[in-house]
């Protein structure tokens, strides 16, 4: 049936907010939803925003993933924009067999009210997420008309123009018998409820009671008190002065500066001081770097190739390789930078790689002789990296970066810190906050630049959170360097923890979704820690999220896999096992994914793994069944959600399932689902030892089986996962043949052609398999009668004849 909706309220008035916004009409559990979700566009005024059903699919496209996709809509306010937005979501519908009011989605389009848009939002809340929103015992925006002046209230001709729109006489009210049914019902329903508003008026007036004195200006007054006084004291500005400030040029670099310092502190002479007396930065000295004598002029450094010079040189050997050489200016980096986004990626990205490769050590050697040369080398490269979108050319342009940052650390780890906090992370960090895609090249730069020790990761973390000033973008950035850990110490799994509790409780869906992401990496190191967490995680089940749900998911599985869970075992089983039963395909998947590994020790997964998997939507169950051996992220995650191989399963006892869940249902016969599932079972390679097993489960499911054969939608997976299960029983299936004659003259002479044509194929690669299908095949062929013998099988017939 329909969802219930929430009642409207009858004879009420909406009364807009300032500046047009009606908002706040929803109520405050819906509004969190909605802002929870992202949205391309914010919820600003419901009438308009939601009218033509963008945000309506664009809603439903979070939960169903594989089956809305937004670029079929478009975001116009155009009538003939919304009418296909709305017919596509009609389809949608339809095919889900979701049910809403259509009588409130007319209203909705045409912009007639603002109840409809919060009913309508208020009900695909209840559907995605299973929860009734919570109802305020009154709302201020509604008043009573009857408390309005009378040239105020809705007369006939504003409520026509209210509930007639112009948009409805060009669709839906074409017809005049149609037009005038509705204009008539809303005069009816008008002079009804006059005549009501009339009788309570009357009733009002025997009740009135006057007005409390406490209402007067006066008696407010009174109340309030004599105003205070103001003080007309005035305070004496106390006058300030600035001494002035006299800087010197600073004319040496950043080695000769710690040079003249270390002398100066061994008292080899008050003349080698650094100048002006500055600072030098921290770790300056290094490879390359001049070092001045005793009492003489500054020298200069040995000569050596700057950093625009090195990768220029790269840029101009790719340049030419691809005759453009003639095309390029004096600068060739600065050409190349120009034309990057035009060139392929693989052209593109070349320079780079043979500059990371060959140039590291010259590069590093540049940088640690001159902080001009540092500068350079961050600016030259975050500018290519700003100036692609393909991921390979950042990520081999941010290699060249790691490259050197490598060789840095390794000869002085102060000094590349140093050279990161202050040339390296002011161009990073923009970068980060503005492209997270290319988040993991960038960050591994970030970790080259920084000596291997807990209390530098510790310290660049800190200094990372304090540059980027969003809690947002150093989330995720932190779920990225987690994975970048080589090792996690108890000071490092503190801060982790930290930051991750304090994000779990942002507002951002997407913010919690990152910061669940981080504690699998960190169970693996501190499995009892993040058992101390489980109260506030079973809290986030509640979350609507579908991001956070698919992160439970792998937390969950991953607290089960990496050690003894104690009694907290069954809750977090039941965990998965909800996760699996969501409508959500993307939570599904992760369920899935994060479950297999787990089929052998919990059995108790099994039956909702199978009914999950079946669950599925087409699309996504063939992707998960194609996928391989090879993990795949989950498409359209903000998070890292990394899903092992579905098909890593034991086949044996999901297949068991899969039969018993069947036979338990009654079913007359398989489904698509069923028969594409078989498939990807036994087309894995099967344990020997599992053969008698297997034997078994055909004799048990020859009759599910053979029967598909008949069928056009199932006879070609079918065929084929019973022509892998043949070529690893043999004689186990010979038992079954009786069974596949009386299947075969079911199809024959008079069923579908396109079985015959698949059944009969599966009969001649099952005869050349040879061994003991030769005589079995023979044998199955002398049954055959007049019908079969004179059917599209006759040629096997034939064929065996020979």
């Amino acid at each position: 049936g329909k969802l219930p909706l929430p009642p409207v309220a009858v004879g009420m008035v909406l009364l807009e907010a300032p500046g047009g916004s009606s908002a706040s009409r929803l109520g405050r559990e819906e509004l969190k939803w909605l802002q929870g979700l992202d949205l391309s566009y914010s919820v600003k005024n419901v009438k308009r925003d939601f009218s033509n059903g963008f945000l309506v699919a664009e809603i439903f496209s979070r939960y169903y993933t594989q089956d809305v996709e937004m670029h079929s809509y478009d975001n116009g306010q155009s009538l003939q924009r919304k009418l296909d937005n709305w017919a596509q979501l009609h389809k949608f519908f339809n095919k889900k067999s979701i049910q809403l009011d259509r009588n409130v989605i007319n209203d909705v389009v045409h912009c007639k009210s603002n109840e409809a848009p919060a009913q309508l939002i208020s009900a695909i809340y209840t559907l995605l997420t299973g929860r009734q929103p919570k109802r305020p015992a009154r709302d201020d925006g509604l008043i009573d008309p009857a408390t309005m002046p009378s040239y105020a209230r809705p007369n006939e001709t504003s409520l026509l123009r209210t509930n007639i729109k112009e948009s409805e006489e060009q669709t839906i009210l074409q017809d005049r018998d149609t037009h005038a049914s509705r204009t008539s019902d809303i005069i009816g329903t008008h002079e009804a409820a006059a005549r009501a508003q009339l009788k309570e008026a009357a009733l009002a007036s025997k009740l009135a009671t006057t007005t409390s004195n406490y209402g007067s200006v006066a008696m407010q007054r009174v109340l309030r008190g004599a105003p205070k006084p103001m003080s007309h004291e005035s305070s004496l500005a106390v006058p300030v002065t600035f001494k002035e400030v006299k800087v010197r040029a600073v004319d040496r670099n950043i080695a000769q500066l710690r040079a003249n310092k270390d002398m100066q502190s061994s008292g080899m002479g008050s003349h080698a001081g650094s100048v002006g007396g500055a600072s030098p930065p921290r770790g300056a000295a290094g490879a390359g770097a001049a070092m001045p004598s005793e009492g003489g002029p500054s020298p200069t450094r040995d000569p050596m190739r700057s950093v625009l010079v090195i990768l220029s040189d790269h840029v101009t050997a790719v340049a030419s390789k691809l005759q453009l050489t003639d095309r390029l200016a004096a600068d060739a980096y600065n050409d190349f930078l120009k034309r990057l986004p035009t060139l392929a990626a693989e052209s593109a990205a070349a320079p780079f790689a043979a500059a990371a490769d060959a140039d590291a050590v010259a590069l590093a050697g540049a940088c640690s002789a001159s902080p001009r040369e540092a500068w350079a080398l961050f600016h030259l490269l975050t500018s290519a990296i700003a100036c692609t979108a393909e991921p390979a050319v950042a990520a081999a342009a941010a290699g060249v970066l790691t490259a050197t940052g490598t060789v840095l650390c390794a000869r002085d780890p102060s000094l590349a810190s140093q050279l990161l906090m202050d040339f390296g992370l002011p161009r990073l960090v923009p970068l980060l906050k503005a492209v997270p895609a290319h988040a993991i090249p960038l960050l591994e730069a970030v970790y080259a630049f920084t000596a291997h020790t807990d209390e530098a990761h510790i310290a660049l973390i800190k200094s990372l959170h304090d540059s980027m000033a969003d809690q947002q973008a150093f989330i995720f950035c932190l779920t990225k360097l987690v994975r970048l850990e080589t090792e996690l110490s108890e000071d490092l799994l503190d801060l982790y923890v930290y930051y991750g509790v304090i994000a779990l409780s942002l507002p951002s869906a997407r913010v919690r979704a990152a910061a669940l992401s981080m504690l699998p990496r960190i169970c693996e190191h501190a499995h009892s820690l993040v058992l101390q967490m489980l109260p506030r995680l079973f809290v986030l089940l509640e979350d609507p999220w579908w991001e956070v749900q698919a992160q439970l998911a792998a937390l969950a599985a991953a607290l089960l896999r990496t050690g003894d869970c104690g009694p907290h075992t069954k809750k977090l089983v039941d965990m998965l096992m909800q996760l699996l039963d969501r409508r959500s395909p993307a939570v599904q998947s992760a369920a899935l994914c994060a479950a297999v590994p787990l089929l052998g020790a919990l059995q108790a997964l099994l039956p909702p793994f199978v009914a999950s998997l079946l669950a599925l939507p087409p699309t996504q169950r063939s992707l998960l069944l194609a996928q391989g051996d090879a993990p795949m992220a989950l498409p359209g995650a903000g998070s890292h959600i990394e899903m092992q191989p579905l098909r890593s399963w034991k086949p044996l006892p999901v297949a068991m399932q899969l039969m018993s869940a069947a036979k338990a249902a009654s079913l007359d016969h398989l489904d698509r689902e069923h028969a594409e599932v078989i498939q990807a079972l036994v087309s894995d390679l099967l344990e020997p030892a599992d053969a008698d097993a297997w034997g078994m489960w055909l004799v048990e499911s020859k009759d599910y089986l053979y029967v598909s054969l008949c069928d056009e939608e199932l006879c070609e997976p079918i065929a084929s996962a019973m022509l892998s299960l043949f070529s690893f029983l043999g004689e186990g299936v010979l038992p079954t043949f009786s069974t596949l004659l009386s299947s075969l003259r079911m199809l024959f002479p008079d069923g579908s052609e396109h079985c015959q044509a698949v059944v009969a194929d599966f009969l001649v690669r099952v005869l050349d398999l040879g061994g003991p299908f030769t005589d079995a095949m023979r044998s199955l062929t002398d049954n055959f009668d007049d019908a079969l013998l004179s059917s599209r099988l006759s040629v096997l017939v034939e064929r065996m004849r020979q």
